[in-house]
């Protein structure tokens, strides 16, 4: 009887950790942005970058977003082997097709894994946060606000 039960929980014991390793399986190897991007990057109408500090622009130039991933898109992403995590970011940003919202990644994480500092990906990133307002890039966020329920006053 003790036999049966050393055994299955030595089973148990294999299973979880073949459970635990398959969960990683796809993340322990270096991406290209491209790859992990769900859709087309040429579909991209608006990015929303926040910068570390909490200042956020919107970017609707089209040329200014092709720009941005020409220079990303195929570089490679190498997993950090310390997926405890970080706290803060240098960047963070969401990615619009239309007003629909398709992906966000920060400049240390995308899809909940953590990816070693690259160093084109923040430059690219902090220049296109510095470009002219002139080119549809703002500094202010506004926001709508909609009435759903009016009661007597």
């Amino acid at each position: 009887m003790m036999r049966l039960i050393k055994g299955l929980c030595m089973l148990g014991f294999v299973l979880f950790l073949v459970a635990c390793q398959s969960s990683q399986l796809g993340h322990d190897q270096t991406k290209t942005f491209a790859k992990m991007y769900p859709a087309e990057l040429a579909d991209v109408t608006q990015l929303e970058i926040r910068r570390g500090d909490g200042e956020v622009k919107m970017i609707t130039d089209l040329q200014l977003i092709g720009n941005l991933f020409q220079k990303i898109r195929d570089l490679p992403f190498v997993p950090d082997e310390d997926q405890e995590g970080g706290v803060g970011f240098l960047y963070a940003v969401k990615i619009y097709e239309q007003s629909e919202l398709t992906f966000t990644f920060t400049t240390n994480k995308i899809n909940g894994y953590y990816y070693k500092s690259n160093e084109i990906v923040n430059s690219a990133l902090e220049q296109l946060f510095k470009e002219d307002n002139s080119k549809n890039v703002t500094q202010d966020i506004s926001m709508t606000g909609y009435v759903v329920k009016k009661e007597e006053d």
